[in-house]
């Protein structure tokens, strides 16, 4: 696979109990493989782009665009989950992470902790929540193109006291 290949595989969105009762194991393990991939991509990132000081505001773009906002906020927000007590993550993000529903139980999510330095993986999750804020609203751009332009209709001229 190449390093720009976007991964397809759905979050998986049960726990390991829920997969081996309905014979969705497969899909499980595919699911954890691609978050593993996924912590990978977020500390290669992190390293890749901090200049010394702290992150592009697009430094979450390519793993984004790769993984998804949903794996990827499942992956940070994980961390966050695992790292609660660590005051080097702003108090945003950590309110955002307990917002991000958690599945399986914590052992079975240690494998998706991103182990970056915690001050340079919060500009990291600031600069992905700003991104998918992004992309979630649309742009007037788009809203424009989007919408059919209709024909203007003749204006009704009120009646003047004369035409009364």
């Amino acid at each position: 696979m190449s390093a720009n290949a976007v991964i397809r595989t759905p979050l998986y969105k049960f726990p390991s109990s829920y997969a081996r009762e309905n014979g969705e194991l497969e899909q499980y393990r595919e699911s954890r493989k691609a978050n593993a991939a996924c912590k990978d991509a977020i500390e290669a990132a992190v390293e890749e782009k901090w200049n010394g000081w702290n992150l592009p505001d697009d430094c979450a773009r390519d793993v984004l665009q790769k993984f998804g906002a949903e794996r990827v906020s499942y992956v940070l927000a994980n961390t966050l989950q695992y790292k609660e007590d660590d005051e080097r993550f702003s108090h945003k993000n950590r309110d955002w992470a307990k917002t991000v529903p958690m599945v399986d139980l914590p052992d079975r999510r240690m494998d998706c902790i991103v182990e970056s330095h915690p001050a340079k993986l919060d500009f990291f999750i600031a600069a992905a929540r700003k991104e998918m804020e992004q992309e979630r609203k649309p742009s007037i751009r788009r809203q424009l193109a989007s919408k059919p332009v209709q024909a203007k209709q003749p204006h009704k001229q009120a009646k003047g006291r004369d035409e009364r």
